[in-house]
């Protein structure tokens, strides 16, 4: 999952957003931690039985769509 963050995250628009739900038995709380630690503001918007509902913004020195894309080919 981290890696999947880390290849996407990147790509959001610098008014991006993405929303995550995440189970709280699989690490949503601590998902958020890691999130906010890696530079990308990260709220939880939401919860509801096991689930939270994370808003994650993009880094504030992220360059925009495609930052972060060096190497990928599409």
């Amino acid at each position: 999952l981290h890696d999947l963050l880390l290849t996407w995250l990147p790509r959001l628009t610098p008014d991006g957003l993405a929303h995550l739900v995440v189970q709280k038995h699989l690490g949503s709380d601590s998902l958020q931690r890691w999130l906010d630690a890696r530079g990308h503001p990260t709220e939880r918007i939401a919860s509801r039985s096991a689930y939270r509902v994370l808003r994650v913004a993009p880094r504030p020195e992220a360059g925009g769509a495609g930052a972060g894309t060096e190497g990928h080919t599409r």
